[in-house]
């Protein structure tokens, strides 16, 4: 992560212009990214910066068109319900079925029903204005608003150096880009029914989808050598998988068994704004992606999230369960959703099976050796034992000459880091 004194600070200011808009957005990234602490003047800047900037998007940034079914299947994965709960509010399970088919437009009725109903925002219900004949779904993207200059700096997109993008010219530089991930992922960036996300209040669904599209398509240039089979990740062969912990190359090595059973490993930075830790998606063919940003370059991190993806891939893509895609800030606590649960407790049982953890040592007293011993006995690296001993006990500082700290993103050369 990067510190405050690699950068220069941006001076704040009243937000009078897009120039001045796109500056202070870049500031904000940078200072989401520290996370400052209350308090502090980097912190300071942030709420002040927050200020300016929902004041001048209130006034000058339209909001983005929204498709009232997506609003609908968004609200409907939110809450947990399946098209058949709708019937209440549609009336009738032929009905539900023309109105999530894009076959039948919604009446005010319906409109009211759902607002009051499941508390879904009547101007996302409402049809937008049709817009140009040429690409209807297209111009009703925000193009702009995409972390554009991010993406070039990257190498995700060629473009001379502009100063400020326009809807049009933004759709005509990104519109490839999302083309060649083989997906629709920008079209519906705010509400889309195929993911499930984890993560706080601040997410940037723009950021997001642009980051997904990568994943997709530096998966999508290495197709697996044989066809995803469930089967294939069953608890003995997971074993195989956490054992790879121990050596020094483990998460290289991770990639490579996931690759012989037909699962493609991606590592790609996060973007601003994201704060993604790992993401469980599908190529249009079905083939599992794991995609991990090592936004914490530590082993205990690696491995825990890895797993976590695993789970998703195993437990819910795998049985087709209602999303396709799965996004993870493995900081936020999300236990309340059984998804979520699930691969969390997958994560932790894989690794450390409670039956050993609880009758060990390091669980009462953590120390460097009773750790170490741990280790030995389940057959992992002592880096998973002490980031299970510093989640249970919630004490970061415990153990921290164990967790592997710088030993992972050393492993991607190939991957370009802030």
């Amino acid at each position: 992560m990067a510190h405050s004194n690699e950068h220069p600070k941006t001076g704040i200011r009243v937000i009078r212009s897009r120039a001045d808009y796109d500056e202070m957005r870049h500031e904000l990234d940078r200072l989401l990214d520290l996370d400052p602490a209350k308090g502090t003047s980097d912190r300071d800047r942030l709420d002040v910066l927050l200020v300016l900037l929902a004041d001048y998007e209130a006034r000058e940034v339209p909001p983005p068109m929204v498709d009232p079914v997506d609003a609908i299947l968004f609200r409907v994965d939110q809450l947990g319900l399946k098209p058949r709960d709708l019937e209440p509010y549609l009336g009738g399970r032929s009905r539900v079925s023309e109105i999530l088919g894009r076959k039948r437009p919604l009446s005010i009725a319906m409109i009211r029903a759902l607002h009051e109903g499941l508390g879904i925002p009547a101007e996302a219900l409402i049809n937008p204005a049709a817009p140009p004949e040429d690409d209807p779904e297209s111009w009703q993207i925000p193009w702009e608003r995409f972390p554009l200059r991010e993406m070039i700096a990257r190498g995700w997109l060629h473009s001379p150096g502009v100063g400020s993008w326009t809807r049009e010219s933004a759709r005509d530089l990104l519109q490839p880009f999302f083309d060649r991930a083989g997906s629709q992922l920008a079209a519906a960036p705010l509400y889309r029914r195929s993911a499930h996300v984890r993560a706080a209040k601040g997410m940037d669904d723009f950021a997001l989808s642009a980051w997904t599209a990568r994943v997709l398509q530096v998966a999508l240039s290495r197709p697996p050598a044989r066809v995803f089979d469930p089967r294939l990740l069953g608890p003995e062969q997971i074993r195989g998988l956490v054992q790879l912990s121990r050596f020094d190359d483990g998460p290289r090595l991770a990639r490579e068994w996931l690759a012989d059973r037909g699962i493609i490993m991606v590592i790609e930075a996060h973007l601003p704004r994201t704060r993604v830790d790992g993401a469980a998606l599908r190529t249009e063919s079905g083939a599992p992606i794991i995609a991990l940003t090592l936004r914490y370059d530590r082993l205990d991190n690696f491995w825990f999230t890895l797993l976590h993806e695993c789970a998703h891939v195993v437990r819910h893509i795998a049985d087709a369960g209602d999303a396709v895609h799965y996004f993870d800030d493995l900081d936020v606590d999300d236990t309340g959703d059984a998804r979520e649960r699930e691969a969390d407790t997958f994560a932790r049982e894989s690794l450390v099976p409670s039956a050993q953890w609880q009758a060990s040592a390091v669980a009462f007293a953590p120390s460097v050796d009773a750790a170490v011993v741990l280790a030995e006995e389940v057959g992992v690296s002592p880096a998973v034992i002490a980031g299970r001993v510093r989640h249970e006990k919630r004490n970061f500082r415990l153990l921290s000459p164990l967790v592997g700290a710088g030993k992972v993103r050393r492993l991607f050369p190939e991957v370009k880091f802030d």
